[in-house]
């Protein structure tokens, strides 16, 4: 992923030479987007029980609503950017290769002048490729391994404290993963300005936390999008970030699973 200034785009969005794509719900992409944006909301990218969808099957989402896997493809978000960041994670997993990010949240563009269009756009067929990158993605037994197996990845919790430490507790079970580290998620988006923070400020976030630098990370939160900001967050700035999608809800379907507290 790369980010792009959003004054790039004025006054024509279309010189971008990508397809734009707008990851919120529909009802926040009805209430304004971009010019020629589809919406592709990244919250349809979880079955009926929270899971990310297969991946053929996200595939053929993606194909519906005329992604292509061979046309660079430009995301914004509004501010919290968990929507796009989750999109983001999908389709670099998925092996696409141009995968473009507005640096700033969308209130930036209605700020610059840029006009907004309330209609939604059509897009012209597109067929989305699958050809998925396992380096990107942790599933339980990666877990189960870092846990095994002693200073491998760090396991970072993303989730709020009240979550971290049990107060809050999902089907019974509250708490973290064995030996997880705790970063919020907000800590890794800027209070203002860019969506996403800079070199700088995320070595700074991993040292206040005592990751080391060059230590692999597995990022969790309840079920995904939380955790992606710090993954692309992350991944921007070169570090070695697994998100583990299924995330805490996931580790919790086994109730012999390990949780601290």
């Amino acid at each position: 992923m790369q980010l792009v200034d959003t004054s790039s785009l004025l006054p024509d969005p279309s010189a971008a030479g990508a397809v734009i794509v707008d990851p919120r719900r529909a009802v926040r992409y009805l209430q304004g987007h971009i010019q020629g944006a589809i919406n592709v909301p990244a919250a349809k990218a979880f079955g009926a029980d929270g899971a990310l969808l297969a991946d053929e099957a996200l595939a053929a989402w993606l194909t519906g609503l005329g992604v292509p896997s061979d046309i660079p493809l430009l995301l914004y978000d509004d501010a919290d950017g968990r929507d796009g960041a989750m999109l983001a994670w999908i389709l670099e997993y998925l092996g696409h290769v141009d995968v473009r990010f507005l640096r700033q949240p969308f209130s930036r563009w209605r700020d610059l002048g840029g006009e907004l269009y309330y209609r939604p756009v059509t897009p012209p067929p597109a067929r989305f490729t699958p050809r998925p990158i396992p380096e990107l993605r942790a599933r339980r037994q990666d877990v189960q391994r870092a846990i095994a197996e002693g200073p491998g990845p760090v396991l970072l919790d993303t989730r709020t404290r009240e979550e971290f430490v049990g107060d809050v507790e999902v089907d019974g079970r509250g708490g973290h993963l064995p030996n997880a580290v705790h970063v919020p998620w907000e800590e890794f988006r800027p209070q203002e300005g860019d969506l996403f923070p800079t070199a700088p400020d995320a070595a700074r976030i991993l040292k206040a936390a005592g990751i080391a630098p060059g230590r692999p990370i597995i990022a969790y939160c309840q079920r995904g999008p939380r955790a992606a900001v710090p993954t692309m967050a992350l991944r921007l700035h070169g570090y070695d970030v697994r998100l583990y999608d299924g995330s805490f809800s996931d580790w919790i379907r086994d109730s012999a699973a390990p949780i601290e507290r």
